[in-house]
């Protein structure tokens, strides 16, 4: 009920005014899939300077909604699968598209699919990635010594030129494939072809497919109402001021037990269990920061603090900074093994609010423990759903 009332809010209200897509034609097309049935996958090809060819075929799944019209726009969620992971497993796990079908949401779904030439997953060429040096503008964004830690496999896409790729040192964790021309290119293919509210264009996801959204989101933040990044960051001297200043509403979801992308420095590596080789300044409360105040992974990467982040949006969002409040959601007082609670740590925003919400959970989305999939509830995606509804993008 609080969504479909989040969702008046958003669309009936006469003072709001839809940005119809160029889709919005009105015109009775022939639909790539079922409206209302379960996603499946698309094949879009596209111009990608990191290969030879200079084009290569892309894939995602796409859903539509049952009443799909091609008069009425469409709210468009496109979400992101983690490392490890690929876009058909996330629309099992977190059950989102589920959610859309059952509740009746007028909305596109759409799950890109990683790339992978030649590593050990599907990945995001995220801001950071393909540093063979590891050097960004704050230095290394991991532990080059890799003789401790974790190593990826280097990607074909990787192994030639500045991008040169060396397990043994690198930092590299993904393919040097051009992913945020993937996912312009297909935000352009969708909305031309699909009746969509250019003013509700949102964007959720996973561990390394929040640090692919929060690198596009700050690329093309003119064209993205909100995004809900569960488990994300951004690597060490990459969290940076959008390309243009404008308002994105952010909601940033972290487990507080999270050491794989850990939201802060006492959610991340602990020297008691594994010890940095240099990057490591044990504080008192016995756990490892890295450089520049950075939260050390459990693989020896080092991520910028959420609060960091968070201040980066309230400045571009024009928050009023009037101190911290809780923010309300559906699950306020939810089963209290969670622990559940949501801020709004840089006050208000003038509608494009920035929100942190923390629970008991590991690196998984909220309300759902980790491996335990797919989740046994659908709270994430009714979360991620009820702000991305209630928070158009703002004319």
């Amino acid at each position: 009920m609080q969504l479909l009332v989040a969702l008046c809010l958003a669309y009936a209200n006469a003072a709001y005014v839809p940005s119809p897509s160029k889709g919005c034609s009105g015109k009775a097309a022939e639909l790539p899939v079922t409206a209302g049935a379960e996603p499946q996958q698309q094949t879009i090809t596209i111009q990608d300077a990191s290969q030879s060819q200079g084009s290569i075929d892309r894939t995602y799944y796409l859903q539509l909604p049952k009443d799909y019209n091609d008069s009425q726009p469409a709210m468009l969620i496109t979400d992101l699968h983690g490392y490890y992971d690929t876009a058909e497993g996330q629309i099992g796990e977190n059950r989102l598209a589920e959610y859309l079908r059952t509740a009746g949401v007028n909305a596109v779904f759409v799950a890109p699919e990683g790339s992978n030439d030649g590593g050990a997953s599907e990945s995001w060429n995220v801001d950071g990635n393909g540093l063979n040096t590891a050097a960004g503008p704050l230095g290394d964004i991991c532990e080059t010594d890799r003789s401790f830690w974790s190593k990826y496999k280097c990607y074909d896409s990787c192994s030639a030129g500045d991008n040169g790729c060396d397990a043994t040192k690198g930092c590299n964790s993904a393919s040097c494939m051009d992913d945020k021309g993937f996912l312009t290119q297909l935000l352009d293919h969708l909305q031309d072809t699909y009746c969509l509210d250019l003013r509700h264009n949102h964007y959720t996801s996973i561990s390394t497919g929040s640090l692919m959204v929060m690198s596009l989101v700050k690329a093309i933040p003119d064209r993205v109402a909100s995004m809900v990044p569960v488990a994300g960051s951004h690597f060490l001297g990459f969290n940076k001021s959008p390309e243009t200043k404008s308002p994105v509403a952010y909601m940033d979801i972290h487990g507080v037990q999270d050491n794989t992308v850990p939201a802060n420095v006492t959610n991340g590596f602990h020297p008691k269990k594994q010890r940095a080789k240099g990057h490591c300044d044990e504080d008192a409360s016995g756990y490892c920061a890295g450089p520049d105040g950075s939260a050390v992974s459990n693989d020896g990467f080092f991520y910028t603090p959420v609060p960091n982040i968070t201040l980066t949006w309230a400045e571009n969002n024009d928050c009023d900074f009037s101190g911290n409040a809780p923010y309300a959601t559906s699950f306020d007082g939810a089963d209290a093994k969670w622990q559940f609670s949501c801020n709004a740590p840089h006050g208000s925003c003038g509608g494009a609010d920035v929100v942190q919400c923390t629970g008991a959970w590991d690196h998984t989305w909220a309300f759902c423990p980790y491996n335990e999939y797919p989740c046994a509830n659908t709270d994430y995606a009714q979360l991620a759903v009820e702000f991305m509804a209630a928070h158009p993008k703002l004319a």
